[in-house]
């Protein structure tokens, strides 16, 4: 970057600390600022949120426990004026009705930046869609060791449908809007204390197509795939494998990128946000309504 640009970050659980690994690249250590009660890391402290800070800071990240995220999205919109508000998704655990204007903001639904998906979104424009497979099966303690942390509790903003609505998030990014939905979501196992760690979410999209969404905490083999048939043929899409392919009865083609983690997803969102001449495919308040909308429902 080549402007000084200093950084605030509100809550340094295992959301914060993740976004300071990758911004600390970007921006460098000295110009990153925690606000947290956790204060056991190298970056600048923050005692508290107040308006001198509005001087220096030129961007914010809020990765707080889902259920404050709402809180804080109030506090620094009174505080704050003309920042770049990044906050993580999912933006909170009710639809927002009221409206923030004071900064830019966007919700942190990093996936969007996965070069594969994104390369899956051009690739099925002008394609009649037939039908949209979506699965994410993980086990929650291997990435959620902390049985503190908020993902096993309901009143903390976790479950399934919270922790993983990128998947609902993309679905509506890339194939519009859902017409009709049934679902299926409880809690079937004891890896959590009260939250859901399943969802079954089935239906059909405005423009025709069938779509189906699968979401487990407890499978001790990980999988997070998209499946996508259409009039020209069947596109398959393996996160983990970093692994994009296209068949039908002629044809056959592959795309692989080497060496990608998750993690990238985060430098690329926060260096595309950062940079002012570059388009930016992160949701709006707005459009995270539609999916809080569809969360709110099950």
């Amino acid at each position: 970057m080549s402007k000084k640009i200093n950084v605030l970050i509100i809550g340094y659980g295992s959301a914060g600390q993740k976004h300071c690994k990758e911004l600390k690249k970007l921006v460098g250590k000295e110009n990153i600022y925690i606000f947290s009660k956790n204060q056991n890391h190298e970056f600048n402290k923050v005692i508290s949120l107040k308006p001198e800070l509005n001087k220096f800071i030129n961007y914010i990240v809020i990765s707080t426990i889902t259920s404050e995220h709402l809180f804080y999205l109030q506090k620094v919109d009174n505080i704050f004026y003309n920042k770049k508000v990044l906050i993580e998704k999912p933006l909170g655990t009710k639809v927002i009705k009221k409206r923030y204007k004071n900064n830019d903001y966007f919700i942190g639904y990093n996936l969007r930046y996965h070069p594969l998906l994104q390369k899956m979104k051009t690739l099925l424009k002008n394609k009649q869609i037939y039908n949209v497979n979506i699965t994410c099966f993980s086990y929650l303690p291997n990435w959620r060791s902390n049985k503190n942390s908020y993902s096993f509790y309901k009143s903390k903003g976790g479950g399934v449908e919270f922790d993983l609505t990128h998947e609902i998030d993309y679905l509506l990014w890339i194939f519009g809007d859902l017409k009709k939905y049934n679902y299926q979501i409880k809690k079937l196992s004891n890896i959590t204390f009260d939250s859901n760690d399943f969802l079954n979410l089935c239906g059909s999209l405005k423009s025709g197509a069938s779509f189906q969404i699968s979401l487990s905490y407890f499978s001790h083999l990980d999988k997070r795939e998209l499946y996508v048939d259409t009039d020209k043929g069947t596109f398959f899409l393996n996160f983990l494998l970093n692994e994009l392919s296209f068949k039908n009865r002629k044809n056959s083609k592959k795309y692989l990128i080497k060496n990608f983690n998750n993690n990238k997803t985060f430098s690329l969102m926060h260096k595309n946000i950062l940079s002012a001449n570059n388009k930016n495919y992160l949701p709006s308040i707005t459009f995270n309504n539609k999916v809080q909308n569809i969360i709110n429902s099950l």
